[in-house]
This record gives structure tokens, C-alpha cells and sequence, in this order.
């Protein structure tokens, strides 16, 4: 599962006024048949095909159909589903049609999905602008996780929503330490950390380009992994800067937040995005950020408070940015603690939740409607 729903999960549970939570997912072909799930939680998971990557399309299979069925017995007070873009909410309006109960829709998009290939990007655009449109304009309720998010909602289903933040588990990050392999691996240098996946739309090649341009020489942790993985350590041996990366792969998020806690800079030069995970994780760790300004970032870094922000697809902003923070230790702390105090006062599961279970109970107002 995704970060979100594991942690939203988790808080739902804790909060002791629901008695069950299930998760309806794909797995993809090849995934992990393990299945680590919160408390209070029961997961089921049907075949899917990444057709257009990281996005699952549901297969149609008995095994799809045993996991919704399971999912409906006895049946549950509300549907919640995440991200117009993927199929699986489509599944989940359906189901909650199916079921006669209320459709909450949790947007995490900003903007349309970013992809370098024309030809996809114009039939992913399609989609958004057909089926993606429809589950917002359907949801009994829809929530965003962000205010760029909320005006991506507003520009694409014409519907006026709420923003509610989402949660972070500030004590269990505490307690984390920092990764054991970090100084080791670094061998004296300054650490950056990128936590994300290896695609098109999270700005890797740039990064690659502006660690290139960096000095004196740094180790740049790469924890995530997707298709574009072999492209970025070739491009890594065309600048001769091959030995500046360590490509780790998929990472789950305690050791994800032990790199940050052991950076000394983490860095997200994504080109869309709803509100970042790894920059809310980097604030919370006290770590400095370094960003591109697209979507919820500046929401929960502003720009030259608690974090550097750059325009995305530029390769030299980004470099300079982070050569100014590596360069300067002061500047380096002072992000990191003004991040700590911004995440650590905006961000709350308790909040979230109360917000969720309000909606759920179908006793207020829909949260707005197409117009």
C-alpha cells in the first residue's frame, strides 16, 4: 500500500470510532505477495497491469471480483477511494454504487499527469478529462489534500472542495535513527537524499544533470525505483559522475526516513505534484529541503523559510540551489528547523480523520457540486 492509505489506515483504527478498515488494491504482475497491513486493517488484492506506468489497471478476473465481493461483506458505511488517475477509483465509485453507500474521493493531483511521451501524456490528458472528471463529479464527497490540488478539482470537475491536510507520524520519526550504512557509503562527502519513484514526471534526469555540476563531489541516495532506472545510471556514466550515486531501490518508509535523518540535504525536483510525501517526511526528520515549486510544495515548504524551491525543468536552478545550501551550514539549519515547526503544527492524523468520519457519516452538506 501506498504510504497515505497504510498511515491513513492506521489513524482510522486508532481513533476507535471505526470497527473495521479494507483495503481493496491491485498487484501488479511480479509485486510482493507480502502483505504488511495496520492494525484493524484487512487488505485484498486483485491482478493489475501497469499499462501507463505507476498507474494499475485493473484486469478483469475472478480475482477481481472475489476481492470486491469480500470487500462488500457485511457491508461497509462508505467507499473512500484516492486519485481521480487511477482506475482503482473509478472501481471505487462502482462499488460504492453497488453497495448504496456514500463515495468519498481523496484528490492528491495538482495537475495533469506529467509524461515526457506526447502520444500518452495527450490520451492520459483524454482520460482526465472523460473518466477522471466523471469520479469527481460523482463523489458524494470530495476532499483535497492540498489547496493546488483543490484548484485542479476546481479547474477540471468545476466543483468547489475542502483541503485536508494529511497526518505525519511525528513520534514514530522520531525515534527512527539515522541509516547505519550512510558514512560508509558517503566516505567524507555531503549526503542528498531523492526519495521517489524513477519515472518521467519526478524530474530524476534533472537531477542527475545538477548533482553533475555540484562541488566538490557529493553521494546522491536514490531510494525509489521505475523504468526510467537504467537511463539515469547511464546518463550518471556519461557525466562521469557515476560514483556520486547509489541507486537503492524501493526502500519502505523507515529506512526511507533513516537516509533522511543521515542527509544533509534531501531533494525533490518532481514537475507535478499534490503535496510531496518525501518533503513532509524531510521537514519532520529536520532535514533541508530543496525543491521544485509545482503543486502543495510551497504549501508545506515556503520558499526560503523552510526550504529552497526552483522552477522545475531546470537542471542549473537546481544545482545552484543546492550548491547554496551544501555551501552554507547555517542556511542548512535554519530550513530544517523552520520546515520541523511548519510540518509539526499544520499536519495532524487526528485532524484528518475527524474531517474523513464527518464527510462519512453522510450528515453534512455535500462537499460541493458540479457547476
Amino acid at each position: 500500500m501506498e504510504a497515505y492509505v497504510e498511515e491513513l489506515c492506521g489513524a482510522l483504527w486508532e481513533s476507535g470510532r471505526v470497527d473495521r478498515v479494507t483495503v481493496v488494491t491491485s498487484r501488479l504482475p511480479g509485486g510482493d505477495a507480502a502483505e504488511r497491513a495496520p492494525s484493524g486493517t484487512t487488505v485484498f488484492r486483485y491482478p493489475a497491469a501497469d499499462v501507463i506506468t505507476n498507474f494499475p489497471l485493473p484486469m478483469p478476473s475472478r480475482g477481481l471480483g472475489r476481492s470486491l465481493r469480500a470487500a462488500g461483506k457485511p457491508r461497509p458505511d462508505v467507499v473512500i477511494g484516492n486519485t481521480r488517475f487511477f482506475p482503482a477509483s473509478l472501481l471505487a465509485l462502482a462499488q460504492s454504487r453497488g453497495l448504496g453507500v456514500p463515495y468519498v474521493h481523496i484528490e492528491h493531483g495538482s495537475d495533469y499527469v506529467q509524461l515526457d511521451n506526447p502520444a500518452v501524456a495527450a490520451v492520459a490528458r483524454g482520460y482526465d478529462r472523460t473518466i477522471g472528471r466523471t469520479v469527481l463529479r460523482q463523489a458524494d464527497h470530495v476532499i483535497a489534500i492540498s489547496e493546488a490540488a483543490r484548484g485542479f478539482v476546481a479547474e477540471l470537475a468545476r466543483r468547489s472542495v475542502p483541503v485536508v491536510y494529511r497526518g505525519l507520524p511525528l513520534s514514530a520519526l522520531a525515534q527512527t535513527p539515522a541509516a547505519p550504512d550512510a558514512e560508509r557509503l558517503a566516505t567524507g562527502r555531503p549526503i542528498l537524499v531523492y526519495a521517489g519513484r524513477l519515472i518521467d514526471g519526478k524530474g530524476v534526469r534533472d537531477l542527475v544533470e545538477a548533482v553533475s555540476r555540484l562541488e566538490p563531489a557529493v553521494l546522491c541516495v536514490m531510494l525509489g525505483d521505475g523504468p526510467r532506472r537504467e537511463d539515469l545510471e547511464q546518463q550518471a556514466r556519461e557525466h562521469a559522475v557515476e560514483d556520486r550515486f547509489a541507486f537503492l531501490g524501493y526502500r519502505p518508509e523507515e529506512e526511507v526516513v533513516a537516509w533522511m535523518k543521515a542527509a544533509d540535504v534531501v531533494v525533490n525536483p518532481s514537475y507535478t505534484e499534490g503535496l510531496p510525501t518525501s518533503v513532509l517526511l524531510a521537514a519532520a526528520c529536520q532535514r533541508a529541503v530543496v525543491a521544485t515549486d509545482v503543486g502543495g510544495t510551497r504549501e508545506a515548504t515556503p520558499d526560503g523559510e523552510a526550504a529552497l524551491l526552483v522552477p522545475p525543468r531546470d537542471p542549473a536552478a537546481l544545482a545552484a540551489a543546492l550548491q547554496r545550501v551544501l555551501d552554507d551550514p547555517g542556511l542548512r539549519a535554519r530550513l530544517a528547523a523552520a520546515g520541523f515547526e511548519r510540518v509539526r503544527g499544520r499536519f495532524d492524523w487526528q485532524r484528518c480523520v475527524e474531517s474523513l468520519l464527518a464527510l462519512s457519516s453522510d450528515r453534512v452538506p455535500r462537499a460541493g457540486a458540479p457547476h
